[in-house]
This record gives structure tokens, sequence and C-alpha cells, in this order.
């Protein structure tokens, strides 16, 4: 009897384990898109002047590259954080962002390639300082922030959790299998 008692709670106790560590690797992947979220942020800010100034067909491809993989992050993110409100409602109002983002960038490549066609270098430069654009990243790069915090902060509290289970389940398979030894 003891031995089948202590064997169902080693069962109960790995299970909670794997749970937990299920949880550790989820919250890793959603922090892991927060950060890639950031980097395609940036590599598309850092594109978009690029072209806004020189005008190469080059750096216009990134900027829309890297405006998609934002897209992209943001869709994945949804369905990541599914399970947390908080999240969701970041990722309303990045999803807003967004689409200002985009209208912002497709009125950006308008002006640039209209400066390029008739040399015009007035409306880019006015673009470029009147810094809605750069408002609407820094708004994004924020809210990206503030879910990154609540998942380190998740990580922390999930991480304790696993490593507590770790030493619980370690202990009941010890129990469970001197147990054994001596029946």
């Amino acid at each position: 009897v003891v031995i089948l008692a202590t064997s169902i709670i080693s069962v109960r106790s790995t299970n909670a384990l794997a749970e937990s560590i299920g949880l550790v690797a989820h919250t890793l992947e959603v922090k892991d898109d927060l950060t890639a979220l950031q980097v395609e942020l940036g590599m598309m800010e850092a594109d978009g002047l690029r072209f806004m100034i020189g005008g190469t067909a080059h750096h216009r491809a990134g900027l829309r590259t890297h405006l998609g993989a934002i897209g992209r992050l943001l869709a994945q993110l949804k369905t990541l954080t599914v399970d947390n409100a908080r999240h969701q409602a970041a990722l309303q109002a990045l999803a807003a962002d967004y689409a200002a983002l985009e209208i912002r960038v497709q009125g950006s490549i308008d002006i640039k390639e209209a400066e390029l066609r008739n040399g015009n270098a007035d409306s880019t430069a006015q673009r470029l300082r009147d810094g809605r654009g750069e408002n609407v990243v820094d708004s994004m790069r924020e809210k990206a922030f503030s879910m990154s915090r609540e998942e380190d902060r998740l990580l922390l509290e999930r991480g304790l959790t696993r490593d507590a289970l770790v030493k619980q389940t370690t202990a009941t398979l010890m129990i469970a299998n001197s147990l054994a030894l001596f029946a």
C-alpha cells in the first residue's frame, strides 16, 4: 500500500513537473517573439530612414520586409498569449499602432518615390522632421517592453515552481525506489 501510494505521488509529481516545464518553455517562446518584435521594429526604422535619405530600392524592400515580419510576430503573439488578458489588451493596442504604421510607411514610400521622380526633397525632409512615424514605433516599443516585463515576472515565478517540482519529483522517486528495494 505504501509503495502504491508513493508511486501515485511520483506519477503526479512527474506530470506536474512536465506541465511546469511546458509553462517555462511557453514563457521563453513568448519572450523570444517579443525580442524579435523589438529587433524588427529597429530594423524597419533603420531601413525606413535609409530609404527616406538615400532612396535605394534595397532599403525600401527591407522596410517592407521588416514591416511584414512585425505583422507576423503580432499575429503569433496574439495566438501564444491567448491565456493572458493583459497581453491581449496590449496586442489590441499594438494592432492599432501597426495599422497606423502601415499607413505611415506607405505614405513615406509614396513621398520618397515622388521626390525621386521630380527632385523635390522638401517633402521627405518634412516627413522625417514631423516625428509621427517615430512616435508610433516608440509606442509599439513601450507596449512590447511592458509585455516583456510581465513575461520576466512569469518566468521567475514559473522557474521557481519548476525548481520546487524537480526537488519534489526527485525525492518521491527516490523514496519509491527505496521502498521497492526493501519490499
